[in-house]
Order: C-alpha cells, then structure tokens, then sequence
C-alpha cells in the first residue's frame, strides 16, 4: 500500500533489517473452516470478536503513528467472524442456551462446594473431640503450668503495685490474690 511504503522507508533508516516475502499460493483457505466452527460454538464466535477489536485497537492505539493510521486501512472481518449468514435471533437463541448451560453448571458447582464443607466441618468436629480427649505429655503439661504461673505471678506483681499506690486496701488484695484465708 502506497501509505505503508513511508513507513517501510522509517524502519530503513532506523536500519531495521526488512525482506520482502511473497505469500505462497499453495495455503488453504481456513476462512470457510473458521466460519462454521464459529456458527457452531459461541466461545470461537466471542473469541473472534475479541480478536478483531484486538487487531483494530493494535492500529488505534499504536505508539508510532507513523504509516498505522486506521483510516488508510480497508479493515474487514474476514477471518475473525462470520458476519453474514448469521440470524440475529440465532444467536440470541444460542447465547441464551449457553447461558442457561453456564448457569446450571454453576449452581452445580456451588451445590457440590458447599456438600465438600459440610462434610469437612462434620469431620473436623468429630476430629476435634478426638483431639481434646487425647492425654497431654509431660512436656505439653509442664509448658503449660509454667505459662499458668507466669500469668499468676505477673496478675499479682500488678495487684501488689496498686496496693502500695493506694488504688486498693489490703482487703481487696487479699480477695483477688485469694490469701484472704490466710489473714
């Protein structure tokens, strides 16, 4: 294309390395192929269509306007969808189908999901009366007795400081230290 050519003569003097290929006569037509698989299934019929915004989007939004101007371009959507031979109303029949499809395959899943925790919750109650039924070690044992203490311990030392402040009488000490027998 004439518009093309400024843009080849660009790339030259940048000294990007350009040959001319000539397209081989002998490749198959996939357009009718590519046609009906589209016809056939929805995926290949949207995925076409992304595909050619794509194409259209690349010529819009390329960064160097030089030579990809959308406007010189004859764009057709040979090869992305099949346009013509489709009826509105077929697929409007065919996405709804589809999503019909996807729905109920959906709820299925979710249905299936929520048996999947179900069952994991009922085994995992029943694995954790298991769990607390099992006897502690001596080392288990003696690891919590020493945090026990330490928790008491550190609950008095604080009661201590609030009695000689004044915050409390030697009463109340007593009561919340339990030495109240012992007085």
């Amino acid at each position: 294309m004439p518009w093309e050519e400024a843009y080849v003569e660009f790339l030259r003097i940048r000294r990007v390395p350009l040959e001319e290929r000539k397209c081989s006569d002998e490749a198959p037509d996939i357009i009718p192929q590519i046609r009906s698989a589209a016809k056939k299934d929805r995926e290949v019929m949207e995925k076409g269509l992304r595909a050619f915004v794509s194409y259209i989007r690349y010529y819009k939004e390329h960064h160097s306007t030089f030579g990809a101007e959308v406007k010189h371009y004859s764009l057709s959507t040979e090869g992305f969808v099949p346009v013509e031979d489709i009826k509105v109303e077929e697929i409007k029949y065919k996405i709804n189908l589809a999503r019909n499809k996807e729905r109920r395959n959906l709820q299925a899943k979710r249905a299936a999901k929520e048996q999947e925790q179900k069952q994991k919750k009922s085994k995992a109650a029943s694995n954790a009366t298991t769990t607390v039924m099992r006897k502690k070690t001596a080392k288990q044992r003696r690891a919590s007795q020493s945090a026990e203490d330490a928790d008491e311990l550190a609950r008095e030392y604080r009661l201590l400081k609030k009695l000689k402040k004044g915050a409390i009488d030697e009463n109340e000490y007593a009561k919340l230290t339990g030495i109240e027998d012992l007085l």
